[in-house]
């Protein structure tokens, strides 16, 4: 093995002693000190701001990365402990959903459900009554009566209803929020 690294370094041993040695021995004692320490401090430079210090910046981010990490867990666990707390108080949601189930039943059986362009549940500021909110668009006038009609006989209350008319004759754009009994 000590064989083979001589081998391997025995041009450049060559070269040193060849070209490099008699250059150095010519230079003053001045020059020498300075070949010396440029020798020295080079690769201490070269290991210092190529590897050492990059490699110290690439930590510091990571730990600042670490931080912010840990930082939303815990405000992910705060919100996961909010939400199983206040279950019992979102049930209420489910109110919503049979009502926009209701609706959607309603839509289709009228005809207007391909007219609706959106279908919104919003929830008053108390928890207390739930809403949706309804538009349509080039929906034809006498099935959104009937939709209308449908809704009362089913108890959904209206609070508000706006009626547009469209482009074609015959047909309306509606925004409604409807809500439950």
């Amino acid at each position: 093995m000590k064989e083979k690294l001589m081998l391997q370094l025995a041009p450049l041993i060559q070269r040193f002693e060849q070209e490099w040695l008699p250059r150095y021995q010519q230079l003053d004692s001045r020059e020498q000190r300075l070949v010396l320490v440029a020798a020295v401090l080079l690769p201490v430079m070269i290991i210092l701001f190529g590897l050492l210090l990059p490699l110290k910046d690439r930590h510091d981010a990571l730990r600042e990365n670490l931080t912010t990490v840990q930082t939303q867990a815990v405000e992910a666990e705060k919100m996961a402990r909010y939400l199983v707390e206040h279950a019992a108080e979102r049930k209420g949601g489910a109110v919503a959903e049979d009502m926009m189930t209701t609706v959607e039943r309603l839509a289709r059986q009228t005809g207007v459900r391909r007219f609706m362009t959106r279908i919104t549940p919003q929830i008053t500021p108390d928890g207390g009554q739930k809403r949706l909110m309804i538009s349509m668009k080039n929906a034809p006038y006498d099935a959104t009566l009937k939709f209308i009609h449908a809704l009362a006989e089913r108890n959904l209350g209206l609070n508000s209803l706006k009626l547009q008319a469209a482009d074609s004759p015959g047909h309306v754009h509606v925004r409604a929020v409807l809500s439950g009994a």
